[in-house]
């Protein structure tokens, strides 16, 4: 009997002493999915004590994200709707909340991720982290913002926005002078595929913040899935669009054949030396 107490008391106070700790993600730090859980609840604990504090609201959801992340789940699941409830209930009006909904939205099927994304933007903090400021850019690059007159709102937004992820030092000098060899290596004008976050915002950096290959077109290839990104490269390109992945779906050729056949129209029609 007295051991049995001794352990249950070991145990209260071994749950006591757990603290929610900073969730940085699968890439920094590598967790499994007890872990994620753990921390969703000590962060949902946290906020239901400080229900003002965005950073808890922020970390409880992302340590769900990862929960449905590593489980296979995407888009409106109920563990972050739970969360986004209780936002919506105490931060209504906040960066964290719109961010935290557009995050959600974005990998709906018929999510509206724009309207939240557009709220994010002009509630932006100075001391926004890294992370944050690439979902962002993420957004303006996919909806073909980079890629609008020099002169407009939405390019100087774009361009602000990748000047502040530079000065955040989030690159380290390697990184960018192994995308910067890259780059020089390439012909001028040409057109460069990238997969993954590295290549494609390192290069992002190099052109605008430092300036330096501004010729070279940067296309993330999983963008071209999207509409709004792949008629401004088509534009700035100056060459033609083609059918969207809808048409596909109805296809002879079905949408699996989607993106090779719009990788062959830009390279084809654009006449530029490609790379990936």
């Amino acid at each position: 009997l007295a051991v049995g107490c001794i352990g249950s008391v070991w145990a209260f106070n071994a749950q006591e002493k757990q603290k929610p700790q900073e969730i940085r993600g699968i890439i920094v730090d590598e967790h499994d999915v007890a872990w994620y859980e753990t921390q969703q609840r000590l962060w949902q604990q946290h906020a239901a004590l400080s229900p003002d504090d965005e950073h808890a609201w922020q970390q409880a959801f992302e340590a769900a994200r990862y929960v449905d992340m590593l489980t296979g789940s995407y888009g409106r699941t109920p563990r972050k709707q739970a969360i986004l409830e209780q936002m919506a209930l105490h931060i209504p009006n906040s960066f964290v909340y719109n961010l935290c909904m557009y995050m959600t939205e974005v990998e709906q099927y018929d999510g509206e991720p724009v309207r939240y994304a557009e709220q994010a933007l002009r509630l932006m903090p100075e001391n926004m982290c890294r992370k944050d400021m690439e979902i962002l850019l993420s957004y303006l690059w996919r909806a073909g913002k980079s890629m609008t007159d020099r002169n407009s709102e939405d390019y100087r937004q774009f361009h602000g926005l990748v000047q502040r992820l530079y000065a955040t030092n989030a690159y380290p000098s390697y990184l960018l002078r192994y995308t910067h060899n890259s780059l020089q290596g390439m012909e001028e004008n040409a057109i460069y595929f990238v997969n993954g976050d590295v290549p494609a915002y390192t290069s992002l950096v190099l052109q605008e913040a430092l300036g330096v290959h501004t010729d070279k077109v940067i296309v993330p290839v999983s963008f071209l899935y999207i509409e709004a990104f792949r008629k401004a490269l088509c534009q700035r390109l100056e060459i033609s669009d083609m059918e969207t992945e809808k048409d596909y779906a109805s296809a002879e050729s079905g949408v699996d054949g989607y993106l090779q056949d719009v990788l062959e129209h830009i390279i084809h029609n654009s006449k530029r030396p490609t790379y990936f």
